[in-house]
């Protein structure tokens, strides 16, 4: 939840290290060892942002060159 208040708050677009950073630290805090800590953030920031995208990213190349009209 920190991770989140801190990468809405923050400037930068998607909160693209705040969110890890803060959210990292906030479990080190509660005694979980770094290296853990920081797999742990990469693997939910991985599986809920990055990899919905690619799924996306095809469908939207689809939608604008339709079969056939593509160079």
């Amino acid at each position: 939840m920190a991770g989140s208040i801190a990468a809405t708050l923050a400037p930068i677009p998607l909160g693209l290290g705040t969110f890890e950073a803060s959210a990292t630290a906030m479990l080190v805090a509660l005694h979980i060892p770094f290296e853990a800590a920081l797999t742990g953030v990469l693997l939910l920031r991985g599986l809920t942002l990055w990899l919905p995208l690619i799924p996306g990213l095809l469908l939207l190349r689809a939608g604008l060159y339709p079969p056939g009209t593509r160079k």
